[in-house]
């Protein structure tokens, strides 16, 4: 089992740095989860991500955890190799506002 435990950025107005974290900690999460499954050649190993998200329910940060789910590594939704750019950041972020 992987438990992930997060303290994100307070300021409400910070909504792209929040959404940066979580992008890099699903990263982080996701590169170790195939680590440990190449290690003890198992598909089955549970991840658990608590944490102080310090978001409201209609944030980007957590409609990213909700697109994600439960399959971080299969998710379509989830290209995260764009999310090591600023750039990419603030588009995907645009983007998921225009959606909601």
């Amino acid at each position: 089992m992987i438990v992930v435990n997060s303290h994100l950025t307070w300021d409400p107005a910070h909504d792209i740095v929040k959404y940066a974290q979580m992008g890099y900690i699903l990263k982080e999460t996701m590169s170790e989860l195939e680590s440990i499954k190449r290690k003890r050649r198992s598909e089955h190993i549970s991840v658990v991500c608590v944490g102080d998200f310090n978001s409201r329910p209609e944030s980007s940060v957590l409609q990213l955890i909700n697109r994600v789910g439960t399959d971080c590594i299969n998710s379509p939704e989830l290209e995260i190799e764009e999310m090591t750019t600023t750039k990419a950041i603030v588009e995907k972020l645009k983007e998921d506002r225009l959606k909601h």
